[in-house]
């Protein structure tokens, strides 16, 4: 809304520095890996997603583990009683009481899967996005009233964590707003050294939200008509 817009030079920019950290992830991570279930879930949710809003891409973006030895997708979620008390888990946060942001962050992410409709989910994630559009940092905790941060702003699983909520919700949801964050996050931790990210972010982990990503922005364009060679 701010910014002149910069055509195709923009997305120039966007897409080069996205595909150069997704072929650093290509090539570093090992074949005998598996995804942690953190996201074997976020992927199985958005490629549903997909699914049922534009499912002329569930090819490209299911072949983003293709060459992969994936186990198991088809569990149930609903199968892991720790999930079944996620609405409880959300009830206890308030905004009167500090509250840790990687606990708010992973309890948001099992919430959405299970119900991306109830109502805390985009109560708590608005607040947290409002937070991060002020500052564009992330803190350890926040104080009551949720206004003022506390602790580190450096921890870069925390913002790994906030793009995979963010994209799980967009995915849901298709509010411009959440995926205008999604990318300025993923800005944020692009800019920072590949060693810093595959110490920090599980494995598959960072791969799947730049995929994620850049798919979102690519169904974006062609939605507005606009021609680019991605």
């Amino acid at each position: 809304m701010y910014t002149k817009f910069q055509g195709a030079n923009l997305f120039q920019s966007y897409f080069s520095n996205r595909n150069n950290v997704l072929e650093k992830c290509r090539v570093n991570i090992p074949k005998s890996y598996y995804p942690s279930l953190t996201v074997q879930r976020a992927f199985k949710v958005i490629e549903e997603f997909l699914l049922c809003k534009y499912p002329e891409e569930i090819e490209s973006y299911s072949s983003i583990f293709k060459q992969e030895n994936i186990k198991d997708f088809n569990f149930q979620l609903n199968d892991n009683p720790d999930l079944n008390k996620i609405d409880e888990l959300m009830i206890k946060f308030s905004i009167e009481e500090r509250i840790k942001t990687s606990l708010l962050l992973e309890t948001l992410f099992a919430s959405i899967i299970l119900d991306e409709n109830y109502i805390n989910n985009k109560i708590w994630l608005d607040r947290l996005v409002q937070r991060f559009e002020v500052t564009k940092k992330l803190y350890e905790e926040y104080l009551p009233g949720f206004r003022k941060g506390n602790g580190r702003n450096n921890l870069i699983k925390l913002y790994w964590l906030f793009a995979i909520v963010l994209s799980i919700f967009y995915a849901g949801t298709n509010k411009i707003k959440y995926l205008s964050t999604i990318i300025k996050v993923c800005d944020l931790i692009t800019s920072l050294p590949f060693k810093d990210l595959s110490r920090d972010i599980p494995e598959y982990g960072l791969y799947l939200v730049l995929s994620t990503e850049t798919l979102f922005v690519r169904i974006l364009l062609k939605a507005k008509g606009i021609e680019y060679d991605f």
